[in-house]
């Protein structure tokens, strides 16, 4: 079985550009190994009591926006290791 993962960004008028990007994974080899490491991303940046309805939204995270408002508890620097570490799944999955 095949699962695909699959979003887009730069809909609105003032965005010139449309990206939509896709990752296809095996649902019966993959699925449970990458829900693990984002699970572990969960336990390296957000506090315990957040995490049970967390989800990660790049949009909030490169914008510092919604949870990631603080921005001296969430660097732009920190933001930005977060979303490497996210964008890490393409390369170990």
């Amino acid at each position: 079985m095949r699962i695909a993962y699959i979003d887009e960004a730069g809909t609105s008028i003032t965005e010139p550009v449309i990206v939509v990007v896709g990752a296809i994974i095996n649902g019966d080899k993959q699925v449970i190994a990458l829900e693990a490491y984002l699970e572990e991303l969960k336990k390296k940046y957000i506090p315990e009591a957040d995490r049970k309805e967390f989800i990660f939204h790049a949009k909030d995270v490169f914008h510092g926006s919604n949870y990631f408002l603080d921005r001296e508890k969430w660097s732009f620097e920190t933001r930005i290791q977060i979303l490497k570490d996210i964008i890490s799944v393409f390369i170990k999955f």
